[in-house]
């Protein structure tokens, strides 16, 4: 297919005849129609079948089908080859998938995406003459462009199995099905073992799993590390937890040790699942524990943690499916931005072309802003998916805002990103926005994430993504004046190849111009805001890295400026294909100089120095953490020996502090569920 956002002359097969280390194009149809399945027929590898789909991935919409492509034939190896038109579709064609019988070779199965006709065709005479066998199952063909898939038994000819939103089996050839069960939806291919048809492994958004009796039962998926993490965002609890979305499964919230004295037997025991769905976001609640913020497609909601309870907290009733862009209301897109504001627990951002706002928690909301997306009309037009199938997933909604963030230094100051392109930036909380776009950056691109500075109020970070168009170069951008100029952090010969597409950047909230992005292809560093990158690869997997959060993303900072300072610095990274992958911790020595220039303050729960903080003692205990976290280190040491009883649970801080920036830890609760919810 080539690159699969745009046309490109790449497109086409390709055969190797020296174990790979050379290609030869050998069937071209046109540079927006691509190969996407090739069989040979058992016994005889120099009949090739090929499957030419025209196919293109836009963010607005998807194109599957065209008048060429279609089912291919070569008996010579590849170099030349003929269109099989003997009964099948001859309109528009979309996604096929071929599968030839290693117990009948003559015989192939095709199922095709098409109109008119789609459905699944089988030939008996290899390839002369096709007949419909099926084409009114109506889950054979469900989403072609994300399934489609057909896997024959190579003992038995008429057993044929079919991967989409379910998993269909036939022992008729084709003609009935029957629905069997996998341990997760969305199925994608089927290994059948030559020798024993028992013996499977089938594949799906789960990940994949063995059967030993043909498919009756099957393997676990928990244990392989699948998961595919759209966000991941870090609360102030000690030990923290790690928040995120799970593509096609649940939210989950991770500790990051074991929370009991005890370790669990596995795991997976101490996870749990949080509210919203897949999409995400999920994050929680500045200093409650209990509370958890949560979105699913474009749906706000909140859980209580402690009853289990969620409510849903809709903005609008509108459905995003099946709507085209002109007709939605609001245009809340699948992973609908939220920003919990760092200066008040219970005021939240949420995101469809418009900043909507809430000072509940969610029970109310208002319209902040304009629309702040390019919005160009002939975008808005269609419902998703064309020429052949309606494909909506919500992922298609284009121009709305992506990333929303308000910063941590000044209140009231907004800024915003668009699916689209635009930036946006208010500085006097919503009342006027401004559009501060880089005049050299691409149109119609993805703010795929912010950061606004910890350290700076003016400065903020954009990291853009492009390649949703077919453009791979990276661009991350950093303002120091409010929008009203950038600098391109990523000009392809600073460290961050030109090719790697760029999902997100964050400063340190310890050193200031120490930067952490996350590509296409993996981490990166810079330690001169944005001047130069260096990998930080090490051993994480290479994988689109879509998020990070430091430990201090929320964290005891929120209640002590001071507390900042002595932050243990974490960093989570959320990878596309892995999950939750690493807790990278950042303890650089201190030098021999300064050993004695360190303070040791631990909280212990020993019985000593109790003190019930309850809902009238909360601003005497909030100013005792403040006080015992600002200590000044030098030549002092002392040992602070303390327990809270918090509303919501206790708050046990053991702190180890350097005194220079960036050689600093700490293992710190900080104010955990002392604020009291009003």
């Amino acid at each position: 297919m080539g690159n699969p956002f745009r046309s490109n002359p790449e497109r086409g097969v390709y055969r190797t005849r020296d174990g790979g280390k050379s290609w030869r194009r050998v069937l071209f149809s046109s540079d927006s129609t691509g190969a996407v399945d090739v069989e040979l027929q058992p016994g005889h590898p120099d009949v090739v079948y090929a499957a030419m789909w025209h196919a293109e991935r836009k963010p607005w919409t998807i194109i599957s089908g065209a008048r060429e492509g279609g089912i291919y034939k070569s008996i010579d190896g590849g170099d030349t080859w003929t269109r099989l038109d003997g009964g099948l579709p001859n309109g528009l064609v979309g996604k096929a998938n071929i599968a030839v019988s290693p117990a009948k070779p003559d015989r192939v199965y095709v199922l095709m995406e098409a109109k008119p006709g789609g459905g699944l065709y089988r030939s008996d005479d290899a390839g002369r003459t096709f007949i419909a066998i099926d084409t009114t199952t109506r889950g054979l063909i469900t989403r072609p462009f994300y399934y489609t898939n057909i896997t024959t038994d190579p003992n038995n000819a008429d057993v044929v199995y079919v991967g989409t939103e379910s998993f269909y089996r036939s022992v008729d050839g084709g003609r009935t099905w029957t629905t069997m069960p996998t341990p997760h939806g969305d199925n994608h291919d089927l290994w059948i073992n030559p020798r024993n048809s028992s013996v499977m492994i089938q594949s799906n958004d789960g990940g994949a799993n063995v059967s030993l009796d043909g498919g009756m039962s099957w393997s676990t998926q928990y244990n392989q590390p699948t998961a595919e993490i759209y966000q991941v965002y870090v609360d102030n609890q000690f030990p923290y937890r790690v928040y995120g979305a799970q593509q096609d499964n649940s939210t989950l919230i991770v500790p990051s040790l074991p929370p009991t004295a005890q370790p669990p037997d596995d795991p997976i025991q101490s996870w749990r699942t949080g509210p919203g769905c897949e999409t995400g976001p999920i994050m929680p609640h500045l200093t409650n524990p209990d509370t958890v913020y949560g979105a699913c497609k474009g749906l706000f909601s909140r859980m209580s943690l402690r009853t289990g309870q969620e409510k849903q907290y809709w903005i609008g009733a509108q459905s995003l499916y099946g709507n085209p862009g002109k007709d939605l209301i609001y245009r809340f897109q699948r992973v609908s931005p939220m920003e919990v504001s760092p200066h008040d627990s219970r005021t939240l951002y949420f995101g469809s072309q418009y900043v909507h706002r809430t000072r509940d928690g969610g029970v109310t909301w208002e319209r902040l802003s304009p629309d702040l997306t390019w919005n160009p009309p002939e975008r808005q037009q269609r419902v998703s998916g064309e020429p052949i199938t309606i494909d909506v997933t919500g992922e298609e909604v284009y121009s709305t805002l992506y990333a929303i963030r308000e910063s941590p230094l000044r209140r009231g100051v907004i800024w915003t990103g668009s699916n689209d392109g635009p930036f946006y930036v208010t500085r006097n909380d919503g009342k006027t926005w401004t559009n501060v776009t880089p005049s050299s950056q691409p149109k119609g691109c993805r703010v795929q994430n912010i950061d606004p500075s910890p350290h700076r109020a003016a400065s903020a970070y954009y990291a853009v993504l492009c390649y949703l168009l077919g453009d791979f170069r990276p661009f991350i951008w950093r303002t120091d004046n409010y929008g009203a100029s950038w600098t391109l952090l990523t000009t392809g010969k600073n460290g961050i190849p030109a090719d790697f597409p760029t999902r997100v950047v964050r400063e340190d909230p310890e050193r200031e111009g120490l930067l952490y992005a996350g590509t296409e292809f993996g981490a990166f560093v810079s330690f001169d805001n944005g001047g130069s990158w260096g990998t930080l690869q090490l051993n994480l997997p290479v994988t689109p890295g879509a998020q990070a959060a430091e430990r201090s993303r929320y964290g005891a900072a929120r209640a002590s400026a001071q507390a900042a300072r002595c932050l243990e610095t974490s960093i989570c990274i959320g990878l596309r294909r892995r999950g939750i992958e690493s807790r990278l911790e950042r303890r650089p020595a201190v030098s021999a100089a300064r050993r004695n220039d360190r303070l040791l303050a631990g909280a212990e729960h020993n019985g000593v120095g109790h003190s019930r903080c309850t809902r009238s003692k909360w601003r005497d205990c909030q100013k005792f953490l403040e006080r015992g976290a600002a200590i000044r280190t030098g030549t002092v040491a002392a040992r602070l020996t303390s327990s809270f009883h918090g509303i919501g649970g206790n708050s046990e801080a053991v702190a180890e502090c350097g005194t220079e920036s960036g050689r600093l830890g700490l293992w710190l609760s900080g104010a955990v569920g002392f604020e009291p919810e009003t």
